[in-house]
């Protein structure tokens, strides 16, 4: 890769549209995945994966990338799982956005994925989906795996706090019964859901 096609990437990706939904980590082995304090989607489906392939060699397994055009990844997220223990399979899960909620469908993983403490997937009971909301904690894989991350919709929780703000002020006084659904209306518009 050149210096001007990694510019040209990184600005591309900058240019990309935010999609208001944030992945945030919640452990520094998730920070590292992300590459950083926050992964914002700009995508759906979002599609996510193991990173290196546990490979057997005469000298014991070894932790190899991936090579060669038919193993490319289809992930936009590929996480490197260096431990003794792999929790995270080659095409793990995905978050989709179906009639205006987020969805995490498991990808037929191994170790599945827990959401708030509720299994999806996994070992006999592969496949599986959940509705995703606003502040769920995700651990990729068994409950001992360290990639864990929160999921944030950033539009709920500005509408959720603008909405607030108005039903003060109109609990207040301040605003009248008009006035407020005037301005509540344009916010439930925006920020639907």
């Amino acid at each position: 890769m050149t210096l001007f096609d990694g510019i040209f990437r990184r600005n591309r990706e900058e240019s990309r549209p935010k999609s208001g939904v944030v992945l945030v980590p919640l452990t520094p082995e998730m920070e590292r995945a992300f590459s950083g304090p926050e992964l914002d989607i700009a995508c759906f489906p979002f599609r996510v994966g193991r990173e290196e392939r546990l490979v057997l060699t005469s000298s014991g397994p070894e932790y190899r990338e991936r090579g060669g055009p038919a193993s490319q990844s289809h992930n936009h997220l590929d996480i490197c799982d260096d431990g003794p223990r792999l929790h995270i399979s080659r095409a793990h899960f995905e978050i989709c956005l179906k009639s205006g909620r987020y969805e995490l469908i498991d990808r037929n993983s191994t170790c599945g994925t827990l959401v708030n403490n509720v299994r999806i997937g996994g070992g006999r009971q592969k496949g599986g989906r959940i509705f995703l909301e606003d502040g769920n904690v995700v651990i990729v894989g068994t409950s001992s795996s360290p990639f864990i991350f929160r999921f944030e919709i950033r539009h709920e929780r500005q509408r959720h706090q603008a909405i607030a703000g108005l039903d003060l002020l109109r609990q207040e006084g301040i605003l009248s019964e008009d006035t407020y659904e005037n301005r509540v209306a344009p916010l439930r518009a925006r920020f639907p859901g």
